[in-house]
């Protein structure tokens, strides 16, 4: 939360009104989900986390391109096309757990990650660490 306060503080000052953080946030979740899924069994924590991590980076950057595209191309108003975007993003995510990534459990979900995937806490504390 704290890196989308500074992306959108960062925005802000640029008079650029993202209201799209939301649907930032999930396409990265869903870029960063798909990079542990996909490799999260052939690659050492020290090797997917990193690896899930630059792609959560660049899944929300992608996503945060658009509206500027639109802007610049089209004149599109941010404020509209970052808002619209979040209920496109959730759409995705809903079609990605009821479809191709539904796991095996009853309810819509994934698989679980890879043990190498998952960051763990340090005990006693809220502090999460890599394996």
């Amino acid at each position: 939360m704290i890196l989308i306060g500074s992306g959108l503080t960062l925005a802000f000052r640029a008079k650029f009104w993202n209201i799209g953080a939301e649907g930032q946030l999930l396409m990265g979740a869903i870029f960063a989900t798909w990079t542990g899924l996909s490799f999260g069994d052939t690659l050492p924590a020290w090797g997917i986390i990193p690896l899930m991590f630059a792609a959560g980076f660049l899944g929300g950057a992608l996503w945060g391109i658009i509206p500027a595209i639109l802007k610049i191309k089209y004149a599109i108003n941010e404020v509209i096309s970052t808002l619209m975007l979040n209920y496109i993003c959730a759409h995705i995510l809903t079609m990605l757990i009821v479809g191709p990534w539904k796991g095996a459990q009853f309810v819509p979900g994934t698989d679980s990650l890879p043990e190498a995937a998952i960051l763990s806490v340090i005990p006693g504390s809220r502090i999460i660490m890599s394996h």
